[in-house]
């Protein structure tokens, strides 16, 4: 390749947009794929990242050109470029299965020196578990694969978030070749075995991960690229977004098929923080072509990516692709002409992707879609029965939020609802005065990449819970509250229902631009209330509640609540729900015992009346009801919208401590309290007193880039919502319910440096529901 004397190499762009349509014109049938207003056709005939050509929440751009390091190396001799690392875990022993991909030597006469060392200390490590290994490994001049066995008990083990540590070694591979030259490769793994168990029992089938052992419900939301342009994703982008996932009590994130295959930075900080990633390759929403050359393609793609990431503990599943099977019925081409289409969807996703993941990683599942109900388990795809799920009837159905609680998933992996992005990420694209902005005007609409729902849902769902804003700003904000309120009603309920559920991810986390979207994140890194409910909906212990129509010989059944009229409101109406639930949730690897309480609570302030306490004792990772009452029994002496329900838990204690394999009990003080309120009428129909909140700022903490507020309210105040304005950052908490006499302390944590008091003073700002009207 190389030439003697002056060498030149020149790379040719075509346009992606051209190139689909070259593609398309040489095809023998149309190969159809979804199609936003703003989006080009023909994005799935190539292989490039689809929401490049715009979705129904990002624009198009059609980017294209190098955006990561490109090089040329020149070696003399053998080159190692990569070791495969499998690991299996059987019985007493962990077994590392490595195969290193040596090149341009042509025998195998070299030694193999494996070092393992634990890469941070930890004080659930055992003395035995910090020392370092050092194997020397035989290899068979017949194989490039070999294997080390280690002892588990001399291994500290890899959890998700919340779970236990995330505890990583470094593997040191050192292939001394017989001239002596030293070739070294360095992979850093989590110890950890990984299974998703799929059983049938008398519903339809199991959708859930063990880990080490144990279930784990699975509490995140879809990645989308962060960005339009791959290359400003920087790392610290990547570490904001992350950080925000673990303070959210996430510990899944599924990377979409219709992004990229995120940087080896990213996957390093999934490993180090506990998010196991559910990994779709990148084929989203479409149908794709299985000709020779497309299917030769996809084959280098695959075995690269497979190789490139298995090491890494955070990868739990890789899934063939997100909504293809499910899509199979949403084109004109597909209904007249199944077989076709089925055919190619067989030939790329069972009969090529499998196969070749199955053969690099046959440690981790291969499922075939998202949703799906397994390999050639044809039917409807979105089978609540079995699988996981996709469900938008309250988004794209226009369907109330309780509607939620009337499906049973047991694993849901998508649903969501949107939200306007915050004024001051607006600010950084708006280019018309803010006086003008409006929730139709142009420039905003602009921002609106959903087609058919789009800002006319955000209005209408506004209408059914609130009184409509005053403003443009507080419009923003109350369709924020409103997406919260959306999204923790149904991972509340996906949670109440473990372990018949065991998965709720909420698309989506992130954005690609600044625009109105599902995220809980904005363009920039910027929380939205969602994401501070999620901090709350997410924690590892819950206590939540809810109404219920309870009819006998049925059980519980789920009614529509929000939205009715107010006069139908006074719990006479046959269709209202006629009972009061309170559950509790434990996601720890450990029982807890404690207690709970129920207060009624009037919204003028005049009333705060304990209806009921107890104790409670919940075993590890399950999901409990502590105690139901008639809504008429609670509601004595008022109506619905005078009151609210108050519902907290604390515990003293936790039991089966699960650090030990020992099933004697064992009590160890912990502290762990929650706290959730329930809205017995759409917060339309209250009667909220005007109120002043107010600071009260803290020193400030310039090592930690930390300040302390005190914040307050003269009344009951619901949906209490704080903002940095300019500053960049996030609060302990937000979206916090307020009362007389019980101001609270919240930390507000800035993420760039330059910050101080006059500038927190000025920009931190606080408002309540009743402000917004």
């Amino acid at each position: 390749m190389i030439q003697p004397g002056k060498n030149k190499i020149s790379i040719h762009f075509t346009s992606p947009i051209t190139a689909g349509k070259q593609v398309a014109s040489q095809l023998p049938y149309s190969v159809p794929g979804s199609i936003y207003p703003t989006s080009e056709p023909h994005a799935n005939l190539i292989r490039k990242c689809g929401c490049h050509f715009g979705w129904d929440w990002g624009p198009n751009f059609s980017p294209m050109g190098i955006y990561r390091s490109l090089k040329i190396e020149f070696r003399k001799g053998p080159r190692m470029t990569n070791v495969k690392i499998l690991q299996r875990h059987v019985k007493d022993v962990i077994q590392l299965e490595c195969c290193p991909d040596i090149r341009d030597h042509p025998t195998y006469e070299e030694s193999i020196f494996v070092r393992i060392s634990p890469k941070q200390s930890s004080s659930h490590l055992l003395p035995e578990q910090k020392r370092d290994f050092v194997l020397e490994v035989e290899r068979s001049a017949n194989s490039q694969t070999f294997q080390v066995e280690i002892p588990k008990k001399l291994i500290g083990l890899w959890w998700p978030s919340n779970y236990g540590d995330q505890i990583l070694y470094e593997v040191k591979f050192t292939f001394k070749l017989k001239d002596q030259v030293e070739k070294i490769v360095t992979k850093t793994i989590g110890f950890r075995d990984i299974r998703l168990v799929r059983e049938k029992d008398a519903i339809g089938e199991s959708f859930y991960f063990m880990v080490n052992g144990f279930p784990i419900f699975c509490k995140g939301a879809d990645w989308i690229p962060p960005d339009c342009f791959d290359a400003r994703i920087s790392r610290r982008v990547l570490e904001n977004h992350l950080e925000s996932v673990v303070a959210a009590n996430m510990n899944m994130l599924r990377v979409w098929g219709g992004g990229i295959y995120e940087s080896d930075y990213f996957y390093q900080l999934c490993d180090e923080k506990g998010i196991m990633i559910w990994q779709d390759f990148m084929f989203a929403c479409a149908c794709y072509p299985a000709d020779a050359k497309f299917l030769g393609n996809v084959t280098g793609e695959v075995i690269f990516q497979v190789r490139r990431l298995i090491h890494h503990s955070c990868i739990v599943l890789w899934c063939g692709n997100n909504e293809n099977e499910e899509g199979m019925i949403w084109y004109d081409e597909c209904k007249t002409n199944r077989e076709r289409y089925l055919v190619d969807y067989v030939k790329l996703y069972i009969d090529t992707i499998m196969p070749m993941v199955q053969r690099e990683d046959p440690t981790r599942t291969f499922w075939p879609s998202s949703p799906s109900n397994g390999v050639q388990e044809w039917g409807v795809a979105n089978d609540l029965h079995r699988g996981d799920s996709h469900y938008w009837g309250v988004w794209h159905g226009n369907k109330p939020f309780t509607e939620y609680m009337k499906i049973r998933p047991r694993f849901c992996s998508e649903f969501g609802f949107q939200s306007f992005p915050s004024i001051d990420t607006l600010k950084t694209v708006m280019d018309i005065p803010i006086e003008e902005w409006n929730v139709t005007c142009p420039e905003i609409e602009f921002r609106q990449r959903s087609p058919i729902a789009g800002n006319k849902a955000i209005m209408e769902h506004i209408s059914r819970q609130f009184r409509i804003p005053n403003s443009f700003s507080n419009w923003v904000i109350t369709s924020q509250i409103l997406q919260a309120m959306s999204i923790t009603a149904a991972c509340e309920h996906f949670r109440r229902i473990s372990p018949h559920c065991m998965g709720a991810l909420y698309w989506q986390l992130n954005d690609i631009w600044p625009g109105n979207s599902w995220s809980s994140i904005e363009y920039g890194g910027r929380w939205k209330m969602l994401h501070y409910a999620a901090m709350r909906f997410f924690a590892p212990f819950l206590i939540s509640s809810y109404e219920t129509k309870s009819e006998q010989g049925k059980g519980d059944v789920p009614y529509p609540l929000y939205g009715k009229l107010h006069e139908r409101h006074m719990g006479e109406d046959p269709e209202i729900g006629n009972e009061i639930v309170v559950m509790i949730n434990n996601d720890r690897r450990y029982g807890i015992m404690g207690n709970w309480k129920v207060t009624r609570v009037r919204w003028d302030g005049s009333e705060i009346l304990e209806i009921a306490s107890g104790s409670f004792n919940i075993g590890r990772i399950s999901s409990k009801e502590v105690w139901r009452m008639s809504t008429i029994d609670l509601l004595k002496g008022c109506e619905r919208k005078d009151v609210f329900v108050m519902v907290e838990a604390s515990s003293d204690a936790i039991w089966s401590d699960a650090s030990e394999s020992s099933d004697d009990e064992k009590l160890v003080h912990v502290p762990e309290r929650s706290e959730n309120f329930l809205h017995l009428t759409a917060m339309k129909y209250v009667h909220l007193i005007p109120t002043k909140i107010a600071i009260k700022m803290g020193e400030w903490d310039a090592k930690d880039q930390t300040v302390e507020l005190e914040i307050s309210s003269d009344a009951v105040a619901p949906f209490v919502c704080m903002s940095s304005g300019s500053i960049r950052g996030r609060f302990d908490d937000n979206m916090i319910m307020l009362f007389p006499g019980r101001p609270r302390n919240i930390k507000f944590h800035a993420w760039d440096e330059g910050c101080d008091v006059s500038t927190l003073l000025r920009e931190i700002a606080a408002l309540s529901l009743r402000d917004t009207y």
